[in-house]
């Protein structure tokens, strides 16, 4: 063994359980530790030359294999530390008599499988896939990184001149899973089915639009959390991302969701609210000339000074003689203006307000600006998802204003290379305050149905349509005495409820494990927990209602029912973040199409190293010392898995060769 083994072998081990790989689990096989081993499993291999049984491991999953590639001493020396550092990223390496091997972990389906077996592997090496190895090698080095490789990557690691057939960019990274019809109640699901079939096609996008306004609605009567004896409780309101390309129908698909939502929006009397505003300018200035008569006046016994709180009185109550009547209505208020003063004036109306985006890249870049409002514009969105915020407005030649439990959500729709920035952004540390994390509810257009696949067609779905669901939510009372400035309902969830949730947030704190806590699916799956409380009273009022009669019955708990949809449904919007800004997500894509792109335009027969790349300056890879070189790296790594380029030695420098056959 190596002398550095040891020190290897200690950091491959602290790696948690829970992300370790077969890569990983390979390298303590070989060492003799085969305690908590999930990804392999063991075999006879046969004999030794002593006549004694050799153990061996194979991949339990049928697209996971190993790649042994063997080099002649004469061309490598007699050192396997040298031989080990210039054929990087092989899980381990040993030497016989004759040679040195390194054994690379790879992953890919069967095509790819028998793609790279039909490669032509350089003279001076031999190159063997194998379904399994044997334990208990002598003259090991083992990796203290060790990692699987794409058939693209081991093509590039043996030096083979074989271009493989591409891959698309979507086919890589892409963990979306579609939304199963039972993983949502089944009166949400004809609900979204009634838009659905008016022509809005991305399902996805419709059941998200429906669960995002009823959020915002449910927020004027309810709060809910896990515990009975919880101090605080969250606002049901979920932020919506729809995440797709042009004319993918994120906006028809919001506005048939407003539309049918309608009953739901608060009718603003703006008549009223100027003659409002009119009336306390009429005070504030009859309090003044008030101060006035009595400073000039202070010896005037017969007719003494009304005190402030008086005159103020008087002008109320004479005021309140000839104002128009307020109107009885509740409901949401929908908005798509986003000005500190717009915002600040709907939220002093006391009701849960729904901001609507169309375009998502001007509500990021609306808060991004480098001045006061955009820092307090930020701050209210922050403060506003869970309902908890406590705002104070302070204004000129006015008293300061507090806000309590304001209710903010967000609509928006977005295009994933103007998502992208925002991403990397929130990644690199810059602007990583949550406020990408607050959009909870984030999908691409993956869900797919087929008109016949309906039983009964249109005509069954007539039961309950969207627009009927809304307008029996406008009329329900679940507690007369609230409104979206009084008291609110605390839900929490059942006894069967509650011991599933907390099964659940085992698995999910696990899963968040998997993560650096500055990734953003680790602050993403925090935001999980709060979800599933959000979620859980949704899913019950959807539960609850009563078709026949257009009624809710009384919410008592989150029930056990409620909440297995729950947990399927975050699934699916878990799968959904991974594949937007997870490892290879949406945000690596797209800045390494772009970085293609580049490439593609320079002469495609011309090799470039990073520091020749970086050197062009291109747009989003430049910066500072090596923030572009990194970023390059970055893209180009991604693009190898992709078998786009692949990285070459020439002169004593490495740099990247363009696919040929990837260029049109």
């Amino acid at each position: 063994m190596s002398i550095n083994n040891a020190k290897n072998l200690e950091i491959v081990e602290a790696c948690p359980t829970e992300m370790r790989t077969i890569a990983h689990e390979t390298i303590l096989c070989l060492m003799g530790l085969k305690d908590g081993i999930n990804h392999l499993k063991f075999f006879t291999y046969g004999s030794d030359d002593n006549g004694g049984q050799v153990e061996g491991i194979r991949p339990k999953s049928p697209f996971t294999f190993y790649v042994q590639v063997k080099y002649p001493k004469s061309q490598c020396g007699n050192d396997l530390e040298v031989f080990s550092a210039r054929t990087k990223d092989a899980v381990y390496w040993y030497s016989s008599k004759q040679a040195f091997a390194a054994v690379y972990c790879c992953e890919c389906n069967d095509e790819a499988r028998k793609h790279l077996k039909s490669i032509t592997a350089p003279t001076h090496c031999e190159f063997r896939i194998l379904s399994n190895v044997r334990l208990g090698r002598k003259n090991i080095k083992i990796s203290n990184q060790p990692k699987i490789l794409t058939h693209y990557e081991i093509v590039s690691r043996i030096g083979s001149i074989d271009w493989l057939p591409h891959r698309s960019f979507s086919e890589i990274g892409d963990y979306a899973m579609s939304l199963d019809e039972l993983a949502v109640p089944p009166t949400l699901f004809k609900a979204a089915k009634s838009i659905w079939m008016r022509g809005n096609s991305n399902f996805d996008y419709v059941i998200g639009s429906i669960i995002g306004l009823t959020g915002a609605i449910l927020a004027q009567d309810f709060r809910v959390a896990v515990h009975k004896g919880s101090t605080t409780h969250v606002s049901p309101n979920i932020w919506v991302m729809n995440v797709g390309h042009p004319s993918a129908g994120k906006t028809p698909v919001m506005l048939a969701a407003l539309k049918s939502a309608s009953s739901c929006i608060f009718q603003r009397d703006e008549s009223r609210e100027r003659k409002e505003e009119m009336a306390e300018q009429v005070i504030r200035q009859q309090i003044k000339s008030s101060l006035m008569k009595a400073a000039s006046n202070s010896d005037d016994e017969e007719n003494p000074c009304l005190s402030i709180d008086e005159v103020e009185l008087q002008c109320k109550a004479r005021l309140a003689k000839i104002m128009p009547k307020r109107r009885n209505n509740r409901g949401i208020h929908i908005s798509t203006d986003t000005t500190l003063a717009a915002l600040y004036k709907l939220m002093q109306l006391g009701r849960p307000i729904a901001y609507v985006a169309d375009e998502g890249g001007a509500f990021f870049k609306g808060m991004e600006k480098p001045d006061a409002s955009s820092s307090a514009l930020r701050g209210i969105f922050l403060n506003s998802e869970s309902g908890n915020g406590h705002l104070n407005i302070s204004r000129a030649n006015q008293d300061d204003k507090v806000i309590e439990k304001a209710v903010v959500s967000v609509l928006a729709g977005i295009q994933p290379d103007v998502l992208e920035p925002f991403i990397s952004a929130a990644q690199s540390g810059n602007g990583n305050d949550g406020l990408l994390n607050r959009f909870q509810w984030m999908v691409l257009p993956v869900t797919t149905h087929d008109i016949p696949s309906i039983k009964g067609g249109f005509s069954e779905l007539q039961i309950i349509t969207c627009n009927q669901f809304f307008d029996s939510l406008a009329k329900w009372r679940p507690n007369l005495l609230s409104s979206g400035s009084g008291d609110h309902l605390q839900i929490h969830f059942s006894s069967s409820a509650r011991k599933a949730y907390e099964n659940w947030l085992i698995h999910l704190q696990n899963e968040r494990r998997k993560y650096d806590p500055k990734h953003l699916m680790h602050s993403q799956l925090g935001k999980y927990e709060a979800l599933a409380c959000k979620l859980g009273l949704i899913f019950q009022v959807f539960l609850n209602y009563d078709v026949d009669h257009d009624t809710f019955t009384p919410i008592k708990f989150i029930s056990a029912e409620a909440f297995d949809y729950v947990e399927q449904t975050i699934d699916y919007l878990k799968s959904h973040a991974m594949t937007i800004f997870g490892v290879d997500g949406v945000a690596k894509q797209e800045k390494s199409k772009l970085l293609f792109e580049r490439l593609k335009k320079k002469d495609v027969t011309k090799m470039l190293s990073v520091s020749e790349m970086a050197q062009c300056n291109w747009k989003g890879f430049s910066g500072r010392g090596d923030e572009a070189k990194e970023a390059l790296l970055e893209a180009l790594h991604y693009l190898e898995k992709c078998g786009l380029v692949r990285p070459k030695f020439k002169d004593g420098k490495k740099v990247w060769q363009i696919n040929p056959k990837a260029v049109w």
